[in-house]
């Protein structure tokens, strides 16, 4: 891809469904994405903001997903994993070989069926 294609690429995943919380859901269909929170996260783990939730409105077991984080290249970072919960999301502010990644501007993209959420999420150390 030429350096204007990643500038418009980034630009689409930056201006996509960026919700704030209180603001309008993203909806996959039969089912919704109902927030993120927090928005920046300090990974530091004193157990406050240590990671980033995706929070659903119903179970995602069985559910056919794809959720990345991707640097502000646009290169992939790190995978999303089902949380616990199994009703969320949960990013931990590390890439995949569970190194922790620098400060900065992280883009998150969730595909379900062929509907897509983007927006980003900050990590402050």
């Amino acid at each position: 891809m030429k350096k204007t294609g990643i500038i418009a690429a980034f630009i689409i995943l930056v201006v996509g469904i960026n919700f704030p919380k209180g603001e309008a859901s993203q909806s996959f269909g039969g089912i919704t994405l109902l927030e993120i929170t927090p928005r920046i996260i300090t990974p530091n783990g004193d157990a406050m903001n240590d990671a980033a939730f995706f929070r659903f409105d119903s179970t995602l077991t069985g559910i056919p997903l794809d959720a990345n984080i991707f640097d502000i290249t646009g290169a992939k970072i790190s995978g999303i994993s089902l949380d616990s919960s199994e009703t969320a999301l949960r990013w931990d502010g590390k890439d995949d070989g569970g190194h922790a990644v620098p400060s900065g501007i992280y883009i998150y993209c969730i595909t379900i069926g062929q509907k897509n959420a983007t927006g980003t999420v900050v990590v402050a150390r």
